[in-house]
């Protein structure tokens, strides 16, 4: 089923804004009960993503560009068969390895405890294999409906049973709600397979067989650029949640150096990934169609696209950033209080200078998402993970350099920043160089006029310091955004037909 750009995206966005609501909304009431543990929380999910990651980044669009070019429902149905093979074997020897592992890993991270957790989450790598699959079938035959509901499904069992899980856990154990929590993200997963395989009953058959291995061998050769691109920051963050830990004990008590790190990975990370809803969807939507663009050497249509989808990436993070780093006090007030505050850290304070330092990474983590599938279309794999690897590095340097020091977690913040500041700019002059896209210097230039306006309004509601003032404010400034982009004219009719008609 063909639809236009703007009807594929709007429903994956508009499903991505609400589970990604309801995850905010779980993420701040798990924040508030775990509290100070949230940091032992955020070195479970690093690891744990890193895992999901590894059987699965890459796989969706991968498949979404091999189901899109073949039209007959036996190739494709080949293709899945294969896909199944190779991840369940793939995702079944690693969810056996992390059980066995589990004590060990956790040792690693300094955490003995939390060993358990790692057990419970191991089924979870098989359902997310499964859910990975299927979402790729749902995009290659560009329906994104299944596939974004089902992501608002998973997030509302996981907010239901892991909210209630972590506070009836919470009574009788140590650790408890933080088995609850990981024990709802199970569950999430099995209910989001349910839900996409349901919907899929009457178009294939899902079957595991061996004999179809070699078809599976094709994903993998279209998916292991996207998988290695994908893999690096998890891979870092994995890093991250024994290492930022073990400098910061050079300075600070084990727990507040716990405490410190999940204020920057945890509560201010789950902030500034909020406007990467958008070029995420951006990016499942693209995939397909920059595929076929390139594979009939419509070149003209291709730079029309990816010049549009930058120009949509810019007018969504730029006012974002801006926003989070003159609001930033006021975001930590209103999401999270006094709950993090702990172990002698005014969490509150740290949490907000933590993230008017991140709020730069805005603008490049979506650029980054975005220019990788870019150049993933024009053959060039291998660039957005060298380039993103650079950033890695860049951060890693930064590190080690920094965080022994004075600015302790601060320099994390600033080098998790300056990581995607690097590979962004890299990025940006590879997608210049291969496929002759320029960025448009008119429309930065009123883009950039506009981001003023906005900081200039949220600073002058910013001194009355009501948050009622700062709630309202903050709807006025959308709105005269929005009435500034339509009487600049950012998009020209063109640009509004191309995302209209386009399929």
């Amino acid at each position: 089923m063909k639809t236009s750009m703007v009807k594929s995206l709007s429903w994956v966005l508009i499903c991505s804004i609400v589970a990604k609501v309801l995850g905010g909304v779980y993420r701040i009431v798990l924040t508030r009960i775990l509290g100070t543990n949230i940091g032992l929380y955020q070195m479970v999910f690093s690891a744990y993503s890193f895992l999901v990651v590894l059987i699965s980044s890459g796989i969706p669009l991968a498949i979404s560009k091999l189901i899109a070019s073949k039209q007959s429902g036996k190739s494709q149905q080949k293709i899945l068969y294969g896909a199944i093979a190779i991840l369940f074997s793939v995702s079944g020897i690693l969810a056996i390895g992390l059980i066995l592992g589990s004590k060990g890993l956790a040792l690693l991270q300094g955490e003995g405890n939390v060993y358990l957790c790692y057990i419970i989450l191991a089924p979870s790598l098989v359902f997310s294999a499964g859910s990975a699959i299927l979402r790729g079938y749902y995009q290659g035959v560009r329906d994104f409906r299944v596939s974004a509901l089902a992501g608002i499904f998973e997030q509302l069992i996981r907010v239901v049973f892991g909210l209630v899980l972590m506070l009836t856990l919470s009574k009788f154990y140590l650790l408890g709600a933080l088995i609850g929590a990981v024990l709802g993200t199970l569950i999430g997963d099995i209910a989001s397979f349910i839900f996409l395989k349901y919907f899929a009953k009457n178009k294939f058959k899902f079957k595991y067989s061996l004999k179809y291995v070699n078809d599976g061998k094709k994903i993998l050769k279209y998916s292991y650029p996207i998988m290695l691109y994908g893999l690096i920051i998890p891979f870092a963050n994995f890093v991250d949640s024994f290492l930022v830990v073990k400098l910061l004990n050079l300075r600070f008590p084990a727990q507040t150096s716990t405490l410190l790190y999940g204020l920057q990975s945890g509560v201010v990370g789950a902030i500034v990934s909020i406007p990467s809803i958008f070029s995420f969807a951006l990016a499942s939507v693209l995939m397909p169609t920059l595929s076929t663009d390139f594979a009939s050497k419509n070149i003209n249509k291709f730079n029309q696209k990816t010049n549009l989808a930058f120009k949509l990436i810019l007018f969504v993070a730029l006012p974002c950033a801006v926003f989070f780093a003159v609001n930033a006090s006021n975001i930590i007030n209103l999401l999270y209080g006094s709950g993090i505050n702990g172990y002698g850290v005014n969490g509150q304070y740290v949490a907000k200078n933590l993230l008017i330092i991140s709020s730069v990474s805005v603008v490049f983590s979506s650029i980054n998402q975005l220019s990788a599938v870019v150049l993933q279309n024009l053959n060039k794999k291998s660039l957005p993970i060298i380039n993103l690897g650079i950033g890695v590095l860049c951060k890693l340097v930064i590190e080690l350099m920094f965080i022994p020091s004075g600015l302790g977690v601060y320099a994390y913040s600033i080098a998790c920043a300056s990581g995607f500041v690097v590979a962004g700019v890299l990025n940006l002059y590879a997608v210049e160089r291969y496929s002759g896209y320029m960025i448009d210097v008119k429309y930065l230039t009123k883009q950039f006029a506009l981001s003023v306006v906005v900081f200039g309004l949220l600073t002058v509601f910013k001194l009355i310091n009501l948050m009622w003032v700062f709630i309202l404010g903050s709807i006025f400034t959308v709105i005269i955004y929005l009435v500034g982009v339509y009487v600049a004219k950012l998009f020209d009719k063109d640009e509004i037909n191309l995302l209209i008609n386009s399929e």
